[in-house]
């Protein structure tokens, strides 16, 4: 049974010691959530849902992806007046990607309540990272809703601060800077990404790339990786390949990723 949110969109019922679950986990987990039943459709697994898909978490992670884009923007424009437009995106991009969602989302024990349908384990750790990103978006929304963007950027802030921190210490992983340096010095050439495959609804896509480096038209290093975004994807892409260059015997080429890294 449903019933409908203030919103216009409906939550489910839930019983009272699932009420009592989830009240504790937030409580544990300093997650500022009182609505237990909009939290449960923000828990809710699409293999819990009917064909429309209104009824998991779905509409909830769509929203919760941009208010959080929004809340890190406006925490690296306020806080770090000293960094440029281009500092801040490369920030913002490596802070939003799913490997880093998914460690807040396990952080948070998120897993641990989610709502699957009858025969979803989750076995595949793939599966498992991009349903945790899922789910920390999707309650951000919810945190949202309820209390509004102070407390959506508080709520953000308090779990980034310290990824912020260390991005301005020690500098950001931009794989594909370091990539394009390396190839364009030894080899002449830029890097070649291209997208190979894309899945997922419209607000949730997930994109596949192929990258690969080449010398006199001869494929030297080669990798494909996905992500949510082809900026993403892109990035997984020359870590893979950065890390290829490590393993391999060309002490020229090693020198230059010392000295780079």
């Amino acid at each position: 049974m449903f019933h409908w949110h203030s919103r216009k969109y409906k939550t489910p019922e839930i019983s009272e010691e699932r009420r009592l679950q989830l009240k504790k986990h937030a409580k544990d987990y300093q997650i500022p959530i009182t609505d237990f039943n909009l939290w449960e459709l923000a828990l809710t697994h699409i293999s819990c849902s009917d064909t429309s898909n209104i009824n998991s978490y779905e509409r909830l992670e769509f929203l919760g992806d941009s208010v959080l884009g929004l809340c890190l923007a406006d925490i690296l424009f306020e806080d770090y007046p000293e960094l440029s437009e281009g500092k801040m995106s490369v920030i913002k991009s490596n802070l939003v990607n799913e490997k880093t969602l998914s460690f807040l989302a396990n952080d948070l024990k998120l897993l641990d309540i989610v709502k699957l349908g009858n025969g979803e384990r989750l076995h595949d750790k793939r599966a498992q990272e991009k349903v945790s990103c899922d789910l920390f978006e999707s309650t951000l929304a919810v945190i949202f809703i309820q209390f509004g963007l102070k407390k959506s950027r508080q709520f953000v802030n308090e779990l980034l601060s310290a990824r912020v921190v260390q991005a301005l210490t020690i500098g950001v992983d931009d794989a594909k800077t370091k990539l394009q340096k390396i190839t364009v010095k030894i080899y002449k050439e830029y890097p070649v990404y291209n997208i190979i495959d894309t899945e997922g609804p419209d607000h949730g896509k997930i994109f596949t790339v192929h990258g690969e480096v080449l010398k006199d038209e001869i494929i030297l290093f080669n990798a494909k990786a996905k992500g949510r975004s082809k900026k993403e994807a892109e990035q997984n892409v020359a870590q893979i390949i950065l890390q290829q260059m490590e393993e391999s015997q060309d002490e020229k080429l090693l020198k230059e990723l010392a000295q780079i890294n």
